[in-house]
């Protein structure tokens, strides 16, 4: 029995080399055969692209490599396919590889139309295009359809430090012909007086612009633009850092900002008022933007979010959950937003520290004034006292500026008009936050609530005022007094909530039609117990 199982496992165990000997041969006859073929057929995956080192590109930070990429250029042009038609029109991928590739004049894309060109980088802190020239571009467009720069960063090594003296561009786009995506993506520029530039001839109709994850660092402006179509621009999670102006425009369209930070010495966003040549400034917004106040180039900490004075400037601007810190504190003459007529700012859950107003009454303003700025919400809005109101020769009006639940000041609206057929009626609503409900509360002792008025003219058209139990009903009579003065010392009127259970509400007739200018002022006396309230002044500013 055992000699029989012995020799069963020994044929078993032949059987199973036999199988893997063959299966290893055919695999191995296989892959010898398709490997030949190979070689004989001299079949190879070829690149998908042009290589700037192909065309003779260094890239080590010391050769002079400007007629090597240009060459590359010249060469991305010729490389056309039409895959889905539109014969000529798609271009090939322009590659840099690792290293530092230094550039003494500008790069010409204008040779024709650049459509569907890449330029692509080994990454931000890997390929480096350094400029050595302070007055010219660096990459310069005839027109453009999806062009992309990825993964790359452009730095301006200045032949002279004085930044006053730069006058370059890092990218500059011309001409006409409706462009459509000019596309930025994890790129790092650093040192340009701009870094993108549409000159007067640029009209991009129906032209967008798409920035992501990309850090602009040390200029004099972001984007100087004058065109006369509307663009669409993304801004997705990009930093601007040491510069001046981020937006210097007129006619530029409508912008997003999603994410990012902005900590220049400059101004956010300036419009440039140019009598009847460009389109209007239209709508831009601002989500989750962070700001810091910065140092501009002299040293002088000035930073301004917006700028917008002229008649030929309508702005409509929105802001959220965005914020000013004043880790630096600004000049304080400086003004951190500068406005004019004929737009709009909103800021709603915003944080502005520190900041100021300075409204601008024009003597062109010849319609109704429909400029504001509004608060919505917000923890740290431009406080009434730092408002400053200039008027232009014979000024109109003034913007308006609204607060709504914001902290530190009561709802109001600030008009300062001074044409009779403009006054404006609002609703100022006195409303005292607290910790525990959220309403205006009166314990059992004097309590004072006031609304400043700022030195605006006003006519009171209505006042009521609400008192409801809280915990207990309403068992003793409560005073009110109403002042026209922070020193309590003008009353209007005093009246008496007589005591009930289920509150009351007192219309305060006596005080309509009354003109007020300082504020008004209402001082509580409850006896005893907790009521809870509102206070509500409806007035027309002349």
């Amino acid at each position: 029995m055992i000699s029989i199982k012995t020799n069963k496992m020994k044929i078993f165990t032949f059987i199973c080399f036999l199988f893997i000997y063959n299966s290893c041969y055919s695999s191995n006859e296989y892959n010898s055969e398709f490997l030949t073929s190979q070689t004989k057929n001299n079949i190879n995956i070829e690149k998908s692209g042009i290589y700037v080192k192909d065309f003779g590109a260094i890239g080590d930070g010391v050769t002079d490599d400007t007629a090597a990429i240009q060459a590359a250029i010249v060469a991305l042009n010729k490389e056309r396919t039409s895959p889905i038609g539109n014969d000529g029109w798609g271009q090939n991928t322009l590659y840099f590889d690792k290293g530092e590739y230094l550039v003494y004049k500008p790069l010409l894309l204008n040779s024709s139309s650049y459509i569907g060109a890449k330029f692509i980088g080994a990454g931000e802190y890997a390929t480096q295009i350094t400029f050595r020239n302070d007055t010219d571009i660096c990459f310069e467009f005839n027109a453009h359809i999806n062009v992309l720069f990825q993964d790359m960063t452009i730095y301006h090594d200045p032949v002279n430090e004085k930044r006053s003296t730069w006058s370059n561009s890092c990218f500059k786009l011309k001409g006409k012909g409706g462009g459509r995506r000019f596309s930025l993506e994890r790129v790092t520029t650093i040192n340009f007086d701009r870094v993108i530039t549409h000159d007067n001839t640029f009209n991009g109709n129906n032209d967008t612009s798409l920035t992501i994850g990309s850090t602009f660092k040390n200029f004099n402006t972001f984007l100087y633009s004058r065109n006369t179509q509307a663009v669409v621009n993304e801004y997705i999670q990009c930093s601007w850092y040491g510069g001046g102006d981020v937006f210097d425009i007129a006619g530029y369209g409508h912008t997003s900002l999603r994410g990012g930070s902005i900590v220049v010495g400059g101004t956010w966003f300036k419009f440039a008022n140019i009598p009847k040549k460009y389109g209007p400034s239209s709508n831009y917004s601002l989500y989750n933007v962070k700001g810091e106040y910065s140092a501009n180039y002299k040293g002088i900490v000035a930073t301004k979010i917006v700028e917008a004075v002229g008649e030929y400037i309508n702005v409509n601007m929105s802001f959220y959950n965005c914020g000013l810190s004043s880790t630096l504190q600004p000049l304080p003459s400086a003004k951190t937003i500068v406005l004019g007529s004929n737009s709009q700012l909103i800021f709603n859950q915003c944080s502005l520290v520190n900041s100021s107003i300075e409204t601008i009454a024009q003597a062109t303003l010849l319609t109704d004034n429909k400029s504001f700025i509004k608060f919505l919400n917000c923890p740290d809005p431009v406080l009434p006292e730092r408002v400053k109101r200039t008027t232009i020769s014979n000024g109109f009006g003034h913007p308006v500026i609204s607060y709504n639940d914001c902290s530190g000041v009561s709802n109001i609206s600030l008009l300062n008009l001074t044409s009779s057929h403009v006054n404006t009626t609002h609703v100022n609503t006195l409303t005292k936050q607290t910790t525990s409900d959220g309403r205006l509360t009166v314990n059992n002792r004097p309590h004072t609530f006031t609304l400043p008025l700022y030195d605006q003219h006003t006519v009171i058209e209505e006042a009521y005022i609400v008192i409801n139990p809280y915990t207990t009903a309403l068992e003793s009579d409560i005073e009110v007094r109403v002042y026209a003065d922070l020193k309590k010392e003008k009353l209007l009127d005093n009246f008496t909530f007589k005591s009930n259970k289920d509150g009351n509400v007192y219309y305060i007739n006596t005080i309509k039609g009354k003109i007020v200018q300082e504020a008004i002022v209402f001082e509580i006396i409850n006896p005893s117990g907790r009521q809870i309230g509102s206070i509500t002044v409806r007035t027309k500013n002349i």
